[in-house]
């Protein structure tokens, strides 16, 4: 599911070595994940099957850009960069604040919201105030169907350290929000470098605040790649597609088992 920096530890290591040998197949849901299972838990990389996540359309109706503004209280005219994440170390919103400050100093009026919770809230917010950025950075908390109010971020941020796949970003395309996100792991995956968003280096507030200030300094360029970030959603991260090969797998080891 993740390629956790504490899978690298020996004893975990060995533990999972343990007892993937019990394991018929590994699905990993990206490639990245792929990758990390046979490199660090050592299983066989021909048993491990990559099924990414799919996005599912049904039942699903995000709010209208008004509609989703009203609901975290922004204004139709603010311009709003944001981020959809638990707020742990992994999520990098740190990196993302910083880089705000950075953008701030060129573009004054733009809003950063934060939609999550979690362990790094208390430390994000201590740094918003010393960064004097409290009355252009909006924490929401913990939201259910977070999904529903995408549309009022003109960017959508995704500054991860690392990341098995991220749903996030998946459902950032799939409402045509062009995203900027981190160079690591299923990102790059996911988003085509200039295609259906923009890839930065980890950790990198500069380039990170480039990026943003690039799409918000071309608005056409944004919009397009959002359109055609969500074309790919839709193409490439279906969710009956997953549902399909999951099948399949315990298909195949079934059939094996009843041969035996």
């Amino acid at each position: 599911h993740n390629p956790d920096t504490f899978r690298h530890r020996v004893l975990i290591r060995w533990l999972n070595r343990q007892a993937l040998r019990h394991a018929a197949r590994v699905i990993g849901i990206s490639h990245a994940v792929s990758r990390f299972v046979a490199a660090v838990d050592g299983y066989d990389p021909s048993r491990i099957v990559t099924i990414p996540y799919g996005f599912d359309t049904t039942h699903r109706e995000a709010l209208p850009r008004a509609e989703a503004r009203t609901a975290v209280g922004l204004a139709d005219g603010d311009v709003v960069v944001a981020v959809f994440a638990r707020l742990t170390r992994q999520k990098g919103v740190d990196v993302l604040v910083d880089s705000l400050a950075r953008l701030h100093e060129r573009r004054p009026t733009v809003t950063l919201l934060i939609v999550g919770d979690g362990p790094e809230r208390a430390a994000l917010t201590l740094r918003t105030k010393a960064l004097g950025l409290e009355h252009v950075i909006r924490f929401t908390g913990w939201m259910d169907d977070a999904w529903k109010v995408m549309a009022a971020a003109d960017i959508v941020s995704v500054p991860s350290r690392w990341e098995g796949f991220c749903v996030s970003a998946l459902e950032a395309m799939a409402a045509a929000r062009p995203v900027v996100a981190s160079r690591v792991d299923a990102l790059s995956e996911l988003i085509v470098h200039g295609e259906t968003g923009l890839l930065v280096p980890p950790e990198d507030v500069n380039a990170l605040a480039d990026a943003i200030d690039r799409l918000l300094a071309n608005r056409i360029f944004a919009s397009d790649l959002g359109e055609r970030a969500r074309a790919r959603a839709a193409q490439a991260y279906p969710i009956g597609r997953m549902v399909d090969s999951t099948i399949g797998v315990y298909a195949e080891i079934a059939k094996a088992s009843h041969r035996l």
